[in-house]
């Protein structure tokens, strides 16, 4: 996924990036019982799991404040004609726990099969149509 979105807007991947030690990571505590637990005897589940920590190679807050990023991103809005204060306006936190976990996660969509919901969108789609839309509004440069 990393390759499709650096293609998608001109991006070259540094190769090794993956292999270098991270330049800026974060640690995230994970919270004192994690919701397995409510069910872990019933299931017996009992001493078969433990809590995991989100550990990310970049934290994308601490990141999006620094000084150079901030001027790169006020020369890169000026030259493609953007909005400038949008870039303060990114939701950082969650963007950089659903892109940047390092664990494998299982989401279900059962529930909302039973409660009607039927629809399927392909990710990439998803993520297409939304980048579409924030270049028609200038939030994103607009593709070459």
């Amino acid at each position: 996924m990393r390759a499709k979105f650096a293609a998608r807007f001109g991006l070259c991947l540094d190769p090794h990036d993956l292999s270098n030690p991270p330049k800026a990571p974060s640690v995230q505590e994970p919270a004192p019982h994690p919701p397995v637990s409510v069910s872990a005897a019933a299931n017996g589940l009992v001493h078969h799991f433990k809590q995991s920590i989100v550990e990310q190679r970049v934290n994308l807050l601490k990141w999006s404040q620094r000084a150079d990023v901030k001027v790169a991103w006020d020369r890169s809005a000026e030259r493609e004609g953007l909005e400038h204060d949008s870039f303060e306006k990114a939701t950082r936190g969650f963007l950089s726990f659903v892109l940047r976990r390092n664990f494998n996660i299982v989401i279900s969509i059962s529930k909302a099969r039973v409660a009607g919901w039927t629809g399927y969108v392909h990710t990439w789609d998803a993520f297409e149509k939304h980048f579409a839309t924030r270049e028609e509004a200038k939030v994103l440069p607009m593709r070459k």
